[in-house]
């Protein structure tokens, strides 16, 4: 109801201040007794000032010539044209439009003093009744917010006020998705302890895991995988974790992948294995690695193409040829 009183308050403004772009003064320039005219039409009276201006001398009197497109909008004024206010209403009220009003809602203070850090305020609201679930335009709750800029001690404040842990902003992120994201160890393992779900998945089918991995946090992954998260889930790619570890050059995170039993040969929806990532961005390191524990060379994608074949050094071509020659 506010948006719609909001932008009918703005179409009346708009028609007033339009209903003064009517009338037009000598040499078709505009003239208004709405004070709005100056700013928005002073590039246009320059513009047809210039325009107007008196022609040289000949041998006899001439009056200059009236621009054509001010001849018509006088002509069409005169005759009390409509479209003469109308156009002008029309993109006042598309420009007013754009400017940010209070009609799309406050944020709940609650949220706003736990993405702040502000413990005491917290606290003192969930004393008087705050909605520990109230959520902003984008269905962030309070959790959300303390998580993604690392305030552990409101993390656990909201927890113990009943925050659902496993509460989702549009998009299907939860906490544990963006405090992975933002590499807070800390409040990882608070929400796994508090029974956030590690295989949980957003609208893209990523998990805590693949965020996690993107930013390279090594020791949150360990975190995830020891309390049970599974190596092996699927973005909407078919990326595993450790498509997604290769494909990012993060050696480490192939490791402990390769320790905690991921599959080498998993494909993606491409057809390609953590070994061709790894060819394809040049990760020679991550290459032997992932040779050593035994992944084949010889894989074929959906495009018949081999890892070698798609690789882009020559360093890693030698690797490849070392391992697949007789």
């Amino acid at each position: 109801m506010r948006a719609i009183a909001v932008i009918v308050g703005v179409h009346s403004f708009v028609d007033k201040a339009a209903s003064g772009f009517t009338t037009f003064g000598p040499g078709g320039r505009l003239t208004t007794d709405r004070a709005i005219d100056k700013p928005v039409y002073s590039v246009y009276e320059k513009e047809t000032q210039k325009l107007m201006q008196p022609t040289p001398p000949m041998t006899h009197k001439r009056r200059p010539e009236e621009p054509r497109h001010c001849r018509a909008a006088s002509d069409a004024a005169k005759k009390g044209d409509p479209m003469t206010t109308g156009t002008f209403r029309f993109i006042l009220l598309f420009i007013l439009l754009l400017i940010p009003t209070a009609a799309s809602g406050e944020r709940p203070a609650l949220i706003t003093a736990a993405q702040s850090g502000d413990v005491a305020k917290v606290k003192k609201l969930l004393d008087a009744g705050a909605d520990v679930e109230a959520r902003k335009e984008d269905g962030a709750t309070a959790l959300y917010g303390s998580a993604s800029k690392g305030h552990l001690g409101i993390v656990k404040v909201l927890l113990e006020a009943g925050a659902d842990v496993m509460a989702r902003k549009e998009g299907g992120r939860t906490a544990l998705h963006e405090a992975a994201a933002q590499g807070h160890l800390g409040i990882v393992k608070v929400l796994l302890e508090a029974g956030a779900n590690p295989d949980a998945r957003d609208q893209f089918g990523a998990t805590a895991m693949h965020k996690a991995i993107y930013r390279g946090h090594l020791r949150i992954v360990k975190a995830l995988l020891e309390h049970g998260a599974d190596a092996e889930a699927r973005a909407i790619t078919g990326a595993t974790a450790l498509h997604r570890a290769a494909d990012d050059g993060h050696l480490g995170i192939v490791k402990v992948l390769l320790e905690a039993g991921a599959d080498m040969e998993a494909r993606a929806e491409n057809g390609r294995t953590a070994l061709h990532m790894a060819a394809i961005q040049g990760h020679l390191k991550i290459v032997k690695v992932l040779l050593e524990a035994g992944a084949d060379a010889a894989a074929r994608d959906m495009m018949g193409q081999t890892p070698r074949d798609v690789a882009t050094r020559k360093a890693i071509i030698r690797v490849l040829d070392q391992t697949t020659s007789p």
